[in-house]
């Protein structure tokens, strides 16, 4: 017996580009059988849809946070409110 998963994706954005539509095509492929969240740090200048079997939070964190590589550690921190959003999205999606 195949059981759903809830899967949660973090995105800087969905401007365009390669890596963004590897991210939606894994993300629609995994929503046929699975429950799938993407939480978009920068919801501004969408150009890439995500199919309505997504579950779409838009976080719209500060953009200091995004420059540079998101996986390298850095000065910049999010402040309370913006912790507090992507704790309850990972909450929400548990």
């Amino acid at each position: 017996m195949l059981v759903d998963k809830k899967i949660l994706f973090f995105v800087d954005h969905l401007h365009g580009g390669g890596a963004e539509q590897i991210l939606l095509d894994v993300a629609n492929n995994l929503a046929k059988k699975n429950h799938v969240t993407l939480a978009l740090l920068d919801s501004s200048n969408i150009r890439m849809y995500p199919s309505s079997s997504l579950n779409i939070y838009k976080l719209d964190i500060n953009e200091d946070f995004m420059n540079d590589y998101i996986w390298r550690e850095k000065p910049r921190i999010l402040n309370s409110t913006e912790i507090l959003k992507v704790n309850t999205i990972i909450k929400e999606t548990n």
